[in-house]
C-alpha cells in the first residue's frame, strides 16, 4: 500500500512541475523574445517481482519477467526555439531576429546572449539592452573608417555607436553594380508566320511562281474564265483584306495568287519557299491577328481543293522577353532617386537595357545600353553599344546643377559574378 502511494505521489510531484512550467509560459506571454518551455517526463526504476523463464520445446512456453514501476520524474525542461511572430512596435531601435542566432550583450561581469531586441541608447549614444543596460556588441568592420564611406564606429571597439543628429554629406552615385541571371530561354521579338498546310506541287514536282493553278496536284476541275478565288482573313492589326477575290482562268499562275495576297495583306510578306509551301509572315513583330483563308466562289466552273492549302501558324507573334528591376541611386544633394532598368532580349540574341525615372524627378539624357552579350557558357562577355548605347547612363535630376553620369558594372568578361 505504501509503495502505491509513493508511486502516485511521484507522478503528482512531476505534474506539479509541469504546471509550474505552463504557468511560467503564460506569465511571460508578453515578454520580448521569450521562448516557451515544455516538460519532458521519464519513468523511474522497476522492481522485479519475478524473473523471466525460457521455453521448453513442445512442453512449456516462455514467460516474461514481472516488473512493477516505481513512478515517474521530470527528466528535462526543454526550450522551444521555434520562430515566433514578428510585430511592429513603432520604436526605431527595436530589432527582431528572424531565424537562428542571438544578440550579444556585454556587462561588467560577462557576455550574455539574448533574443530580446528591445534596445535603447545610453547617455553616450551607445546601443544597450533597454532592460539591463548591457552594451550590445558588433562584429566585423562595417561602419569603421574606410576612406570612402561615412564612419561612426571606432576600430577595435565592439560597442555600437548611434550618431543621433549627425549630418552626412551627400555622395553622388557614380556606378551601379548589376548581378543576377537573365534566362537563356528568353527570346527576342517574333513576327507571326503562316504556312500552307500542304505544298504547292504538280505531277512533275514542286511548283514555282510560273506554275499554272490548273496544273496543281489538288485541282479538282480546271478553272475557266469568270471563275474567282475568294480571299478572307485579317491582317496584323485585325483589319480586313484590301481585296477579297482574285479573278482566275486557265492562264492564272501561282505568282498571280501570291501577288493578289500581297495586295490583300500589305502588312505581310507573301512568298513561295523552295519546298513549295506558301508563306505569309507579318512585317511587324509582336502579337498579331494575321489570318488568311482561300476558297472557291460558289458557282465556279473550276475547283481547287483549298482544304489542302489552309494556312496554319508556324510562328506565333510575340513581343521580346524582358525583365525589370529598380535600384535606388543618390544625386549630388544626397537625395534618393529610383531608376528602373528593363532588360530586353533582341532578335540577334543580345540584350538591351533601358533606364526609366519618374518624369517629375528629372530628364533622362542617356538611358540606353545596347548589345549586352554573353559567352556560350553563360558568362558575361561585353557591351557592344557605343555612344548613347554604351555602358553608361546620364540623368538631369531636378534641383541639381549638373547632369549625373552613372556607369553600369555588369561584371568582368568571362565572369559569373555580375550579370
Amino acid at each position: 500500500m505504501a509503495n502505491s502511494l509513493l508511486t502516485g505521489i511521484s507522478g503528482l510531484r512531476g505534474h506539479q512541475k509541469m504546471l509550474e512550467v505552463i504557468g511560467n509560459n503564460l506569465a511571460n506571454l508578453n515578454t520580448t523574445g521569450f521562448k516557451s518551455s515544455r516538460t519532458i517526463f521519464s519513468d523511474l526504476m522497476y522492481e522485479l517481482q519475478r524473473g523471466a523463464t525460457s521455453s521448453t520445446a513442445g512442453i512449456l512456453g516462455s514467460v516474461n519477467a514481472l516488473q512493477i514501476g516505481t513512478g515517474s520524474r521530470v527528466s528535462l525542461v526543454d526550450l522551444n526555439f521555434t520562430q515566433g511572430n514578428l510585430e511592429a512596435t513603432g520604436q526605431d531601435l527595436d530589432v527582431a531576429m528572424d531565424g537562428s542566432g542571438f544578440f550579444v550583450a556585454k556587462s561588467a561581469t560577462g557576455t550574455y546572449f539574448t533574443r530580446a531586441g528591445s534596445f535603447s541608447l545610453d547617455e553616450s549614444g551607445y546601443l544597450v539592452d533597454a532592460g539591463t543596460g548591457n552594451l550590445i556588441q558588433r562584429f566585423g568592420s562595417v561602419g569603421e573608417p574606410d576612406g570612402v564611406n561615412p564612419s561612426f564606429q571606432s576600430k577595435g571597439d565592439p560597442r555600437i555607436y548611434v550618431p543621433i543628429g549627425t549630418s552626412i554629406p551627400g555622395q553622388v552615385t557614380s556606378e551601379i553594380t548589376v548581378a543576377g541571371n537573365l534566362s537563356s530561354l528568353s527570346t527576342g521579338p517574333v513576327a507571326q508566320k503562316l504556312r500552307s498546310e500542304y505544298q504547292f506541287e504538280t505531277a512533275g514536282g514542286v511548283a514555282d511562281g510560273s506554275t499554272l493553278l490548273n496544273d496543281l496536284t489538288y485541282i479538282t476541275t480546271p478553272f475557266q474564265s469568270g471563275d474567282r478565288i475568294l480571299i478572307q482573313g485579317t491582317d496584323h492589326n485585325n483589319d480586313q483584306p484590301t481585296i477579297d477575290y482574285l479573278d482566275v482562268d486557265g492562264s492564272t499562275t501561282v505568282q498571280n495568287l501570291i501577288d493578289a495576297l500581297s495586295t490583300a495583306f500589305p502588312g505581310a510578306d507573301i512568298t513561295l519557299d523552295s519546298s513549295g509551301y506558301l508563306i505569309a509572315e507579318s512585317n511587324e513583330t509582336g502579337p498579331s491577328q494575321l489570318e488568311i483563308s482561300l476558297g472557291n466562289r460558289p458557282g465556279n466552273q473550276g475547283l481547287l481543293d483549298f482544304t489542302k492549302y489552309n494556312f496554319v501558324q508556324v510562328a506565333v507573334g510575340k513581343n521580346e522577353d524582358s525583365f525589370f528591376r529598380s535600384v535606388e541611386v543618390y544625386d549630388e544633394r544626397g537625395a534618393p532617386r529610383t531608376v528602373g532598368m528593363t532588360f530586353t532580349k533582341q532578335a540577334n540574341g543580345t540584350w538591351n537595357m533601358e533606364a526609366t525615372i519618374d518624369p517629375t524627378e528629372g530628364t533622362i539624357i542617356d538611358g540606353l545600353v545596347e548589345g549586352i552579350t554573353f559567352q556560350s557558357d553563360g558568362s558575361f562577355s561585353q557591351v557592344l553599344g557605343t555612344g548613347l548605347g554604351d555602358g553608361s547612363l546620364s540623368f538631369q535630376f531636378n534641383g541639381n546643377s549638373n547632369f549625373q553620369v552613372i556607369n553600369l558594372d555588369l561584371g568582368a568578361p568571362g565572369s559569373f559574378e555580375g550579370l
